[in-house]
């Protein structure tokens, strides 16, 4: 059994205090990249105890350096380091893989008790064919369009209703219950660990009755970003994307990964995403 592990940062445990714990360089940081390190290490172990043969964790926060890697299961293979999308939204998740598991998701943005609820670039929210969704939806999608079902997300109380909402089998496990966008009731790491090993252990055992959030061909994927109406200016010159009005794009095509690759890059450029070239 070959498993897919997406580890964001905001949703981890124990981790609240705002862009203060999920920035490199920041104070807090170093306590964050210990509590979704240790997120993941609970996942790959329960997940080789039921029958996984192969892992490969997605270092999926920012820019893809929060994960320990002097601290993580030597079992597991770790893809860090952004590409800028070179290698898809979801780099190295193809066919192969049986399952994904998705660690340290946030709600999306506008959720009233979602810890640092935000989607993708901040101040902008997604539809897929008139479906809003968040991070764990979009992912989803993409991965379901390769035929793999995302069998648990863990994070606060508010991403796993989300995740609920669209996939009403999937495995969830609440390490924390939002309180504002920055706080929140906390669970003790060695509880939360053990809850998302137990987790893991019923989502790996039952993979294959968990649906897939496969949405409709062709995919319009639409896309405000509120606000920021320069922004949408430039987003809307690349070709396929529509602009529905002066925050609104959208972009029809065969699959989710298409469409965020056709609006994403460019925002997160222009916002000031500049990786070493």
């Amino acid at each position: 059994m070959k498993l897919y592990i997406m580890a964001d940062l905001e949703g981890a445990t124990a981790v609240t205090g705002g862009w203060d714990e999920t920035n490199p360089g920041r104070r807090e940081f170093e306590h964050a990249r210990k509590m979704i390190t240790g997120d993941i290490n609970a996942c790959a172990r329960s997940a080789f105890e039921a029958g996984a043969t192969d892992i490969v964790a997605f270092d999926a926060h920012g820019m893809a350096m929060s994960v320990d890697p002097l601290g993580i299961d030597p079992n597991v293979r770790l893809i860090r380091g952004r590409a800028i999308f070179s290698a898809g939204i979801i780099p190295g998740l193809d066919k192969t893989f049986n399952a994904m598991i998705i660690l340290g998701m946030h709600a999306m943005e506008g959720t009233r008790d979602g810890v640092m609820n935000s989607t993708f670039v901040g101040n902008m929210k997604a539809w897929i064919n008139g479906t809003e969704v968040g991070e764990t939806g979009l992912f989803s999608a993409i991965a379901a369009q390769m035929g793999i079902p995302t069998i648990l997300v863990a994070g606060d109380e508010a991403v796993s209703r989300e995740a609920k909402a669209i996939i009403p089998d999937i495995y969830t496990v609440a390490v924390k219950k939002g309180l504002s966008r920055y706080s929140a009731e906390t669970i003790p790491p060695e509880r939360s660990w053990a809850m998302i090993t137990d987790t893991t252990k019923e989502a790996i055992k039952n993979y294959k009755k968990v649906s897939l959030f496969n949405p409709a061909k062709p995919v319009e994927l639409r896309i405000e970003y509120f606000g920021n109406t320069q922004l949408v200016d430039c987003i809307g010159q690349v070709p396929g994307v529509k602009r529905i009005n002066g925050t609104t794009l959208s972009y029809t095509s065969e699959t989710v990964d298409e469409g965020l690759r056709a609006m994403i890059h460019i925002a997160s450029w222009m916002l000031g995403d500049h990786p070493m070239l």
